[in-house]
């Protein structure tokens, strides 16, 4: 026995997908696809033709989901008020609208504004827009691929795409990437746009020291011959200590390139930079200023001073102890070790202190 409308009603009302398995019928009766569209405007995939030609039912579909127009009837998807509804919710839905509307510079800018690939769907003189071009790669830099192809070669379109996605220098022309200044303003960016500079760029020593100065990552694509260069490397860590990290692999493992990079600089940030990047917090590591003592001779000179600077460290930690003692005693708290004895009158403090070191005790003087 099939289920009667008011039963198809009841199970739409709870879940629009039981409308995908409803007969005929009732999916061209407007009341019970509505009760789906209501939930979902996907729904409006399931209707039948005569119910895809209601610009109500449409209109609110296409609310709840841009992308249902293209289930909508001809005359619908060239209806500019209700395409318009749809590219605010998705630009996308661009690709579904007719060719009139998809030619007319307010319907795609609509559905720039909402998403920038949507210019891949406009007609091939609105691609070519400069307006549409800019819009389009502000909210999604990879937007440039739907521009017109000339807009690969225009230095602004370009940079505010790159402002948005480095990835675009991909797509630009080989004389953008040959522009030191703008591929420097993309490296401030993310330093892997290093990787789409020029050749030319990627091995002239000037240009990377500069590109390493805005990001470290940009030594890992400059050219092998500099990143094997142990001078040019020790300058560009001069500029960034990170560079370290994107130089030649021999490099990295060369003990006396690492102890003279930190020779030249024995600031706390290198050392520990250095000791983190080849995993040595040893004594005696290279990067260790104490290795370089012990590696000579020990003489008596090196005893005396190893001697009075014991000395100092000794008296100067004995006096420290002195001083939070007699803080303690002043507030009338004692301590000694792990025993804590709280008194009452200063002139009792040297008992209390005296009884505190016989055991483990707490005592309260009254």
């Amino acid at each position: 026995m099939g289920m009667s409308g008011q039963h198809w009603r009841d199970a739409i009302k709870r879940d629009w997908r039981v409308l995908k398995f409803a007969s005929g019928t009732y999916r061209g009766d407007l009341g019970i696809v509505k009760q789906a569209v209501w939930q979902d405007g996907k729904s409006l995939e399931f209707a039948l033709a005569e119910a895809r030609e209601d610009r109500d039912l449409v209109l609110r579909a296409v609310r709840d989901n841009g992308s249902s127009l293209r289930f909508a009837s001809p005359e619908l998807r060239d209806d500019k008020e209700l395409v318009l509804e749809a590219v605010d919710q998705d630009g996308l839905a661009l690709q579904f609208a007719s060719n009139a509307l998809r030619d007319e510079l307010e319907v795609v800018a609509r559905a720039v504004k909402q998403n920038g690939m949507a210019l891949a769907f406009a007609t091939n003189r609105l691609r070519s827009n400069e307006q549409l071009a800019y819009a389009a790669v502000k909210h999604n830099g990879m937007a440039l691929a739907a521009a017109s192809p000339d807009f690969r070669r225009h230095r602004e379109v370009v940079r505010s795409a790159m402002r948005n996605n480095v990835a675009v220098l991909r797509l630009a022309h080989r004389d953008l990437l040959r522009d030191p200044d703008l591929v420097l303003e993309a490296i401030l960016c993310n330093g892997a746009a290093m990787q789409y500079a020029s050749l030319g760029l990627r091995a002239d020593r000037d240009f990377v020291l500069k590109a390493v100065g805005r990001s470290a990552w940009a030594l890992g694509y400059a050219s092998p011959e500099l990143r094997r260069d142990r001078e040019f490397v020790l300058e560009c860590m001069g500029v960034n200590n990170m560079a370290f990290e994107f130089a030649d692999n021999e490099i990295k493992g060369d003990s006396s390139f690492i102890l003279r990079a930190t020779s030249l600089d024995a600031s706390p940030q290198r050392l520990n930079y250095m000791k983190t990047m080849t995993h040595d917090a040893s004594v005696k590591s290279v990067m260790d200023r104490r290795s370089q003592f012990v590696r000579r001779t020990w003489t008596a000179e090196d005893a005396n001073a190893f001697r009075r600077s014991t000395v100092a460290m000794r008296r100067s930690a004995r006096d420290a102890g002195d001083e939070r003692s007699d803080e303690r005693r002043s507030s009338g708290l004692a301590t000694t070790g792990s025993f804590v004895t709280l008194g009452v009158g200063a002139g009792r403090s040297t008992n209390a202190d005296a009884a505190a070191a016989q055991g483990s005790f707490l005592t309260r003087r009254a």
